[in-house]
């Protein structure tokens, strides 16, 4: 969970032009791996933003896994996650 600490402010633009959300996700394929990596800021839906925002997960099923980078909102793009993961256990999956 997310301490006190990481959270800065309330944004008073939220919804106007003047405050752009932006994630960054990078991807890299490289000869025996993959790299995924983002930024760390992330906001809440009641405008608080936070700094040590997870926004890339491993999704583990069988001997596979996929990465998944999250985009938006801090609680609908982690509820995503925790969906997808609970469907690979409900299909006989690891997640």
């Amino acid at each position: 969970m997310l301490e006190r600490s990481s959270i800065i402010r309330r944004d008073a633009n939220l919804g106007s032009s003047k405050s752009a959300k932006v994630t960054i996700v990078i991807g890299f394929a490289c000869k025996d791996s993959i790299v995924l990596a983002s930024d760390s800021q992330g906001t809440y839906a009641n405008g608080f933003k936070a700094t040590d925002v997870k926004k890339v997960f491993e999704v583990r099923f069988g001997n596979e896994s996929a990465l998944v980078g999250i985009s938006g909102y801090i609680d609908p793009a982690n509820a995503f996650v925790a969906k997808f993961r609970f469907f690979r256990f409900l299909n006989g999956k690891e997640g």
